[in-house]
C-alpha cells in the first residue's frame, strides 16, 4: 500500500478576513505553501476553502462538508491569513480540543504546526529531530548570541525553516517568545497543555534579557 493511499484526509479553512489586506497572490502563495506542508505531513486534502469575509461563510460550508461520514475527513486544518507555515508561526498554532471550537467526525480541530512538532491522532507530539533545533535557538540565545547570529548559524548548516527557506531574525524572534515550547498552549482565552520542548527556567532566562 502506497503512502497517498495511507493519508489522512482533511479540509482545509483559510481565514482572510477583509481588514486582514491580503493580496489575492498572497492568498495562492500561501494555500500552495499549506497544501505542501500536508503532503509532508501525509495528509491529503480533500477540500480548501478560503474564506475572505467577514462573516466566515466558508466556514459553515466547511464545517458541513466536514461533518459528512461519507467524506471520511479525519481533521480540519485551520490557518489564519498571513500565518500559516512560517517562521511567525502565528496565533493559531496547536491543536484545538475536541468540542471548543468544532470537531469533524469527533476528532481534533488543527492549527498550524508550530516547528518542532508533529501531529499522531489529532494531538500535538514533539518531532525529535525539529525539537533538538529548538533547543539548541534557546540555548544559544541563553550563552548570548544574536538573533542574526543564529539564524545565520542554521542557515549555514542547510537546516530549513519551517516553511522550508532561511531563517531570519523575526522567525527566531517569534519562537523564543512561544510558550507552546514550554508547554503553553492558549486559544480563545482557555490554556491547555501540550509537550513541552525546553524548561521554563530556560525559557524564562531568555525572555528575560
Amino acid at each position: 500500500m502506497t503512502k497517498e493511499s495511507n493519508a489522512k484526509q482533511i479540509v482545509i479553512l483559510y481565514h482572510a478576513p477583509p481588514g486582514a489586506h491580503i493580496s489575492n497572490e498572497q492568498v495562492v502563495n500561501e494555500v500552495n505553501s499549506i497544501q505542501g506542508f500536508c503532503r509532508q505531513n501525509n495528509w491529503k486534502p480533500m477540500h480548501t476553502y478560503i474564506d475572505k469575509s467577514a462573516t466566515c461563510t466558508q466556514y459553515a460550508k466547511m464545517m458541513e462538508f466536514a461533518a459528512d461520514p461519507s467524506n471520511n475527513i479525519a481533521a480540519i486544518l485551520y490557518f489564519s491569513a498571513g500565518h500559516c507555515l512560517p517562521e511567525l508561526v502565528g496565533k493559531n498554532d496547536a491543536i484545538i480540543p475536541d468540542g471548543h471550537a468544532g470537531k469533524a467526525n469527533g476528532n481534533h480541530v488543527i492549527g498550524g504546526v508550530p516547528y518542532g512538532y508533529t501531529v499522531s491522532d489529532g494531538a500535538l507530539e514533539l518531532d525529535e529531530d525539529r525539537s533538538a533545533i529548538i533547543r539548541e535557538i534557546f540555548q544559544s540565545k541563553a550563552d548570548g548570541e544574536s538573533l542574526q547570529r543564529i539564524a545565520d548559524a542554521l542557515n549555514g548548516r542547510g537546516i530549513k525553516s519551517a516553511r522550508g527557506g532561511l531563517w531570519n531574525k523575526p522567525g527566531i524572534a517569534f519562537i523564543l517568545k512561544n510558550r507552546a515550547y514550554v508547554g503553553e498552549y492558549k486559544y480563545d482565552g482557555v490554556s491547555y497543555k501540550i509537550p513541552e520542548t525546553v524548561s521554563k527556567s530556560l525559557f524564562d532566562t531568555v525572555n528575560k534579557q
